[in-house]
């Protein structure tokens, strides 16, 4: 079987929250995007009338670079925004996600995330979700430290020949 490679597509992931009990925090329930696999981009839902919202946070991982999409550790409906995101894929032929659960012993809890489409959201969904974070490439970094390297062994090279 030959992989098929998908110039764009997006995601949703949903119902990714949490729980307290006590205001302390029992559950909370995080994704994890690996850059390498054409990762190009992400909304966050819109934070609920509580305040509750996800956070995505740069993480290497592993030796790998990866992006840690967190829930607000509250317990969201599963229709809300607060606890949904939309990834965007570039030119890959495979994604990887990594559902993680942070949980107190004891806590009889069950962890639940689901990956569907918009209509999840209801009636305007786009409308529901933040502004479009765009994830650099990895080797966008790369490229930028050696052409800076370039431009200053050059400088260095005409001041030498200057004396």
């Amino acid at each position: 079987m030959n992989p098929v490679t998908l110039e764009r597509f997006s995601l949703l992931i949903y119902d990714v929250d949490g729980s307290s009990s006590g205001g302390s925090l029992v559950q909370s329930e995080a994704v994890r995007v690996f850059v390498d696999d054409g990762f190009s981009g992400y909304l966050l839902g819109k934070p609920d009338l509580n305040g509750n919202t996800m956070t995505a946070e740069f993480q290497e991982y592993n030796g790998v670079d990866t992006y840690l999409i967190q829930g607000p550790g509250q317990d969201v409906a599963e229709s809300s925004s607060a606890g949904a995101t939309l990834l965007y894929f570039e030119n890959t032929n495979k994604i990887t996600l990594q559902m993680e659960a942070y949980t107190v012993s004891g806590s009889n809890d069950p962890v639940f995330t689901a990956i569907g489409d918009l209509s999840i959201l209801g009636a305007n969904p786009l409308g529901k979700l933040q502004d479009f974070v765009a994830v650099p490439e990895p080797a966008a970094a790369i490229l930028l430290l050696l052409g800076g390297a370039v431009l200053l062994r050059r400088k260095r090279s005409r001041t030498l020949q200057n004396i």
